[in-house]
């Protein structure tokens, strides 16, 4: 069996009872901070910690680039995800200015962009494929490229375990990346990919109607290899990055602690 289908650790129900009482012993009226009083309980049943805290944040974004742009799916050309790339490196993009202003570690890896060869400093290249094949026409990815996408999600976390983050925040880059969630969620969710589907990078109607059917017909495509298997969900339709998630999911889970997804 996988690593990552091995049993999650489950949060501490007493620890949590603990976290529930402390917030009641706060000078605020019970319940008045609503679902953020949630959120403190929750992340003390993952910290196992009745004072949970957020004082060692830890940032990774991922960028890698989609071959299913050949359609037209999208308002941005696929050279946008480098674009990025540097405006992260460079201290521009909104999450750099974030993480600078809560003294966050943000580490920014190419996990598989498209374009020549380069060096951005602060970015860290660990390039899987330039970019995805299109997974209207084949498979987006082979299995072993998304083991080792896989496999670089979780090693990615155990760095930020190692250097004693309290909460690891993970987000992903990629022009077409839309596309690609959509398709796997309608693997995963069993449903129409054409209800889980929307304007992305704020496409226009019939530019939306198509990218619907691009992701409506792939599915069809690959469901005979896919069935139910969320491993070859991922290899049919999804990017290097929503793998790479994926595993940073599990893997924070396994070590029972507590991390944020952005998208």
């Amino acid at each position: 069996m996988s690593w990552w289908l091995e049993a999650c650790k489950v949060p501490s129900a007493e620890i949590k009872q603990l976290a529930e009482e402390r917030q009641s012993q706060l000078t605020k009226p019970t319940g008045s901070l609503a679902a953020l009083e949630n959120v403190a309980v929750q992340l003390a049943s993952l910290q196992n910690n009745p004072k949970p805290n957020v004082e060692h944040p830890w940032i990774t974004i991922f960028a890698g680039d989609h071959g299913v742009m050949a359609e037209n799916v999208s308002a941005y050309p696929q050279a946008v995800t480098r674009q990025m790339l540097q405006n992260f490196a460079t201290g521009g993009a909104c999450i750099s200015v974030i993480a600078k202003e809560y003294a966050a570690k943000l580490q920014v890896i190419d996990c598989g962009t498209v374009g020549d060869a380069y060096e951005y400093q602060g970015v860290e290249r660990h390039c899987i494929a330039p970019g995805t094949a299109n997974f209207a026409k084949q498979v987006a990815m082979t299995e072993a490229q998304c083991a080792q996408a896989m496999d670089l999600g979780r090693e990615s976390v155990e760095k930020a375990l190692a250097n004693h983050a309290s909460i690891y925040i993970a987000g992903e880059m990629g022009i077409g990346n839309t596309c690609a969630a959509s398709a796997v969620a309608s693997f995963l969710l069993n449903e129409p990919a054409e209800q889980l589907t929307g304007v992305g990078t704020g496409i226009r109607e019939e530019q939306l109607i198509h990218k619907k059917n691009i992701i409506k017909n792939a599915v069809e495509m690959h469901k005979n290899y896919v069935k139910s298997d969320v491993f070859k969900a991922l290899c049919a339709v999804g990017g290097c990055c929503l793998g790479i998630n994926l595993l940073n999911m599990v893997t924070y889970a396994y070590y029972k602690n507590s991390m944020l997804i952005h998208y």
